[in-house]
């Protein structure tokens, strides 16, 4: 897989959880004396479905931090995993850390788990050696922010080191309001896709003993409904002509004013079934290959044009 990944000229691969230990044994075998190694992006990924959906809940919070150092030590091949349920486990011992960009902290987050978090936790706050809550924060960004200063703390006391570190999200949490998003009731509570934020501007950082923060989005040209259906995403124009994706891209970065932000996930299938339409023909399934090779560059180039 590496060689054919390495052919493609794609330089790094993002992972979403720990995987066995082969996969490091592999990338560390792959690059070794390799003048073009892959480099990684390792997401540390965690449980879901939180006790009362709080992710401060202590105990889902002290099996996050476990994973965490899971994650951690394996990436400097200096552990050896006992055995677990539905998640990788076994001796670590190749040392992959000189090939790591960073750490990718969290996941697709619920927003109801983000509103049980964010009632269940009035008036949390963290502060820590690199990450601490600015005033406007919420228990979740609060919670993300002791999460990523948890696992900056480990990789400097155990081993000197300082990789950079991301919070994931996607458009269902970002801060902006979507008017196409509605019921009949007016009731946003019953809502899914615009009732829950989380904004990596309320995140503050020590900015003298960071490499680098930033936010990393799973954003598709056809979920939420939102990327269809916001009559301002239709003015955007690309050289093909209407392009609604880029139009969201636009609007989101615009309010990213603190850090750097990548789309880490994006992408078209190729399905036979359609699961969702796009009014630009990008559509979720139903395209041939040709279309979907396509619509990537196009999405590509404008995640590039618009900052990304």
């Amino acid at each position: 897989w590496f060689n054919q990944i390495a052919k493609l000229n794609v330089n790094t691969i993002r992972i979403y959880t720990l995987l066995p230990p082969a996969f490091y044994q592999a990338l560390y075998e792959f690059n070794l004396d390799n003048p073009t190694p892959l480099y990684l992006l390792q997401e540390i990924w965690p449980e879901e479905y939180p006790i009362d959906s709080n992710y401060l809940n202590p105990d889902y919070n002290q099996t996050y931090h476990q994973e965490i150092e899971y994650a951690i030590h394996a990436v400097h091949g200096n552990i050896q995993i006992p055995e677990r349920s539905s998640r990788s486990y076994g001796l670590y011992a190749y040392d992959i850390s000189p090939y790591l960009l960073g750490y990718l902290v969290g996941r697709e987050m619920e927003p109801d788990e983000v509103l049980a978090t964010d009632t269940l936790n009035k008036g949390y706050r963290f502060t820590g050696d690199y990450f601490y809550s600015l005033p406007q924060a919420t228990p979740t960004e609060s919670w993300l922010a002791a999460s990523c200063d948890y696992a900056l703390s480990l990789e400097n006391s155990d081993y000197a080191s300082q990789p950079m570190i991301a919070i994931v999200s996607w458009p269902t949490l970002d801060p902006l309001t979507h008017n196409s998003e509605w019921n009949s009731s007016g009731d946003k509570s019953k809502q899914y896709n615009d009732k829950a934020i989380v904004n990596i501007n309320n995140i503050g950082i020590t900015q003298n003993k960071m490499v680098s923060f930033f936010g990393a989005y799973h954003i598709y040209p056809n979920y939420p409904d939102f990327m269809n259906n916001d009559v301002a995403y239709a003015n955007y124009r690309d050289e093909q002509g209407v392009f609604r994706y880029g139009g969201y891209l636009q609007a989101f970065i615009q309010q990213h004013s603190k850090y750097p932000a990548i789309v880490a996930e994006y992408g078209l299938s190729s399905s036979s079934v359609t699961a969702h339409f796009n009014p630009d023909g990008y559509n979720h399934g139903g395209m041939n290959e040709i279309q979907q090779a396509n619509g990537i560059i196009r999405m590509t180039n404008a995640i590039k044009k618009e900052g990304y």
